[in-house]
């Protein structure tokens, strides 16, 4: 019989290996699990580091052994995690959700994040522009809904000629004009302008026009804003067809009566891709128009005076840089703006799973250092909303909602609420969220979920004292 000396040598090593691959993840386990019961500042920075060591990206689709139902851990974590106040019981801050029969077969139903979708009329009514996808093979895929009762009940309003399941919008309110834009199936950029009635609670279609439309050009995640001599500005990303060239295309007409203008402006070079890596928010200001954008891992500040050239070329200066390895994100849209009374801009975005903010001082007129909020939660969806000259900062932590709130335009923030979904056998994995940018005494949210084979919306709503 030939000597067996090297199969039982390499039998001892395989089981030397073995034996250390269980000690090894049995220490991972049980470090993991003094972290979670251990009440002191170690705990966050625990956390942190199982995180990154798991490069996890968002959005997410398996939530981990971290998100246990520890919310406790998670939310005490929070606090000892940086400069974010915690003051409140935990179990006083729970805020149930109620479901709602807004359905959709798409995706898309309230994308994309730096888009608005949603809105508050004086008399308190809510508004919600959503994609309903194939819900009527013959319809339109583009509804607006509006609940005069707090989110008890939902009516179908108002239908978007030509948009499909593909089709994503962005809108501002006006006093009761609200102003609309969304790309259609084929590609063109509609402007709509409705009229908002609350004594009869109807919306009137004031104009409706194809602002872009283009030979071999396709347009997609448009947005649209007044500059303050009242000339209106559409930006969005655009295609040639056929190939996998992406820019970021700006258009603009002088006042209601005039046509649309293409500039020649160009905002940061074409991507070549398969999807843009692009996404642009236009914001207005009293001195001209401004637009945060982003390419691939890159926040970009563009910006011109109200006296400039219409073609003339933007102030550009990036923003934030994501680190490495870059979130797998198709459209570079994870992030929201809004605009105090100050003219201070606010703006959130997500690296990593981590809430960044970063605020453009209207005093000193230059963006401050990017700040980071938190670590690594599996945050990827973010909604900034004013209210009384307070910033609320909604954001997921896993597959639920955790709330910010500012009392001193971004200074300093408090964690003041945790918005917790059911617990059953829905999947909450992608949690996109939505809520208006400025509201009353009353913030309401959707989130987005996916029962079966259909895309829903739970609501809440957080009352301002």
């Amino acid at each position: 019989m030939a000597p067996r000396t090297p199969c039982l040598i390499n039998e001892i090593l395989s089981g030397m290996k073995k034996t250390y691959m269980i000690i090894k993840r049995s220490f991972f386990y049980a470090v993991i699990y003094i972290f979670l019961i251990i009440s002191d500042g170690n705990w966050a920075m625990g956390v942190c580091v199982a995180d990154d060591s798991a490069s996890e990206q968002i959005p997410f689709k398996h939530e981990n052994i971290l998100h246990s139902g520890d919310y406790n851990s998670i939310l005490n974590g929070l606090n000892r995690a940086g400069e974010i106040k915690f003051e409140a019981n935990v179990a006083d801050m729970k805020t149930l959700s109620n479901a709602t029969p807004l359905v959709s077969t798409t995706p898309r139903m309230i994308s994309y994040r730096h888009q608005e979708h949603m809105w508050q009329t004086g008399d308190g009514a809510i508004h919600l522009l959503i994609n309903q996808g194939r819900m009527d093979q013959e319809g339109d895929g583009l509804v607006l809904f509006s609940s005069f009762d707090n989110g008890q009940s939902w009516h179908e309003m108002v239908s978007f000629a030509g948009s499909g399941d593909i089709s994503t919008s962005d809108g501002f309110l006006s006093g009761n004009a609200l102003y609309l834009s969304y790309n259609n199936s084929d590609g063109e950029i509609i402007v709509v302008n409705l009229l908002y009635d609350e004594i009869s609670g109807a919306w009137q279609t004031l104009q409706e026009e194809v602002a872009f439309s283009a030979v071999n050009y396709k347009g997609v995640n448009s947005t649209i804003a007044f500059d303050d001599q009242g000339r209106l500005w559409c930006a969005f990303v655009v295609r040639q067809v056929g190939t996998r060239m992406w820019k970021i295309k700006i258009i603009q007409k002088e006042d209601e009566f005039a046509d649309w203008q293409t500039t020649a402006v160009e905002l940061d070079t074409a991507t070549v891709s398969n999807s843009p890596e692009e996404s642009v928010r236009l914001i207005s200001s009293t001195n001209g128009i401004g637009a945060v954008y982003t390419s691939r891992e890159n926040i970009k500040w563009a910006y011109r005076a109200n006296e400039w050239p219409a073609d003339c070329q933007w102030d550009e200066e990036i923003l934030f840089t994501r680190h490495f390895p870059y979130p797998p994100d198709p459209y570079a849209s994870h992030f929201n703006t809004a605009v105090d009374e100050l003219e201070n801009i606010h703006l959130v975005a997500v690296d990593q799973g981590r809430l960044i903010y970063i605020r453009y001082n209207r005093a000193v007129q230059a963006w401050l250092s990017p700040r980071t909020l938190t670590f690594n939660l599996h945050s990827g969806y973010v909604q900034l909303t004013m209210v009384q000259k307070q910033l609320f900062v909604f954001f997921n932590i896993f597959s639920n909602i955790g709330l910010f709130r500012s009392n001193d335009h971004g200074n300093s923030f408090e964690f003041t609420d945790y918005l917790i979904h059911p617990n059953d056998q829905n999947d909450y994995s992608y949690p996109r969220i939505e809520t208006p940018g400025i509201c009353g005494s009353v913030i309401p949210i959707v989130q987005q979920y996916f029962d079966k084979s259909l895309q829903r919306l739970l609501y809440f709503y957080i009352t301002i004292e």
